[in-house]
């Protein structure tokens, strides 16, 4: 019983209420079938909430609960960003969305809600030729190209023969020992010469290809004291060995692993803020109550991150990675862990399900139709008391960078079966 499948099918068959599709139902653990309290469906902009005033929840029926009304995002979502941020759109485009605005970015092809902490962008400029460049490089404006944003003017070709000296610098001194990632959308000018690389410390992972696409290219570094630089040099340590003639826009270089969105610079670095978005007063109720299931479908960044991807006050959180411990998920009461990891070897969360199953006899996790035993040190009971509960991070930080597609409520704990069936990704 795959939830996305289930929907899918059933938006063809044209439900005259969408939550009342049969993948939105589950079995109760104490007895009987009941569908949710409360349906963010990001991927297709259609959401729901149950129509029990938000003082009744906590005592509220599981049939109560569940007659629900369909209702506007900014009904169950509070979201606020402090300035611009650039996002891709439907026809992969960057844009960029006013300060306060969520970003529906359609980076993997599809419509989902960006989140993301704050980042900053070393490279200082957009404008390559004020950048230091290699004594035998040629950049050249190209102000008749079309960029990655559908924009002309902000393109450069990049001349590097196979000769010393040719490279473009986009940053120096970064990452103080940290991890960097540098980002570059390049397009290939001479197919002959299609050839480039990326280099941190003057380390290449591979030689990359341009194609006759706008491509984002990036490459991550875990320990940085130097120099981030657009090159034609080999992973061998071999330098200038091929020729490159190529088209450039946006570069990007950021403290981390992962390149976020790209953040404009025109003569300084600049800080992108955070992203927070604060799940309503109706559906924190809803997570307060003796007994809980909540499914989350999204596409994170990373596997190694420690972030909250469903977090509540006092650090607490429902669902939140578990990158120290391995690629996986984790919730957290304050004294006790409950952990599901995911395969060794997994190192990205690219589409997927998880979910957590709350009640007094403890916390279980789920996903990939995995399920975690019940970890019976942490009963609903044992969570800090809170009054509000957070997308995507916790109440002081501790981002989950990615892409969110659907947060569905139910107002008690389902049945195992039930549990592992939904903890899959969104189709």
């Amino acid at each position: 019983m795959r939830l996305g499948i289930s929907i899918a099918e059933s938006s063809r068959r044209q439900p005259e209420l969408f939550w009342t599709a049969p993948a939105y139902r589950a079995e109760s653990a104490g007895g009987g079938a009941y569908g949710p309290a409360a349906i963010l469906d990001l991927r297709r902009d259609r959401h729901a909430l149950t129509t029990v005033p938000t003082a009744d929840i906590l005592s509220g029926s599981f049939a109560t609960l569940a007659a629900l009304a369909a209702r506007p995002l900014t009904d169950i979502l509070a979201f606020t960003r402090s300035g611009t941020a650039t996002y891709i759109d439907a026809d992969g485009l960057i844009r960029v969305a006013a300060a306060d605005q969520p970003r529906f970015d359609y980076t993997h092809g599809k419509r989902q809600l960006l989140l993301e902490g704050p980042a900053t962008n070393l490279c200082i400029t957009r404008n390559l030729p004020q950048l230091t460049l290699g004594e035998n490089t040629i950049v050249t404006h190209m102000p008749d190209e079309t960029g990655p944003d559908g924009v002309r003017g902000n393109v450069y070709r990049v001349q590097m023969p196979a000769a010393p000296s040719t490279f473009v610098r986009f940053a120096n001194n970064v990452g103080g020992g940290g991890p960097v990632v540098m980002s570059v959308y390049v397009r290939q000018f001479d197919a002959a010469k299609r050839q480039f690389s990326i280099a941190v410390d003057g380390k290449v992972d591979s030689v990359l290809e341009a194609t006759e696409e706008w491509l984002r290219y990036e490459s991550a570094y875990s320990q940085s004291y130097g120099t981030a630089a657009l090159g034609n040099n080999a992973p061998s340590g071999a330098s200038d060995v091929y020729a490159s003639d190529i088209l450039v826009a946006f570069p990007q270089v950021e403290l981390g692993l992962v390149a976020t969105s790209y953040i404009p610079t025109n003569g300084t670095s600049v800080t992108r803020p955070a992203d927070k978005a604060q799940l309503s007063p109706a559906v924190a109720a809803l997570l307060k109550r003796d007994q809980v299931s909540v499914l989350v479908q999204a596409r994170l960044a990373s596997a190694a991150d420690n972030g909250r991807i469903l977090g509540l006050d006092m650090a607490n959180w429902l669902i939140g990675q578990a990158g120290a411990s391995g690629a996986g998920f984790s919730a957290w009461n304050g004294s006790s862990a409950t952990t599901r990891l995911l395969p060794a070897g997994v190192t990205s969360l690219d589409d997927f399900g998880v979910a957590v199953n709350l009640d007094e006899a403890g916390t279980a996790l789920a996903a990939g139709e995995v399920i975690s035993t019940t970890n019976a040190s942490a009963p609903k009971s044992s969570y800090a008391p809170f009054s509000n509960a957070y997308l995507g991070r916790s109440s002081t930080g501790a981002y989950s960078i990615g892409w969110y597609d659907q947060i569905v409520i139910w107002p008690f704990r389902m049945t195992d079966a039930d549990f592992q069936a939904k903890a899959v990704a969104y189709e």
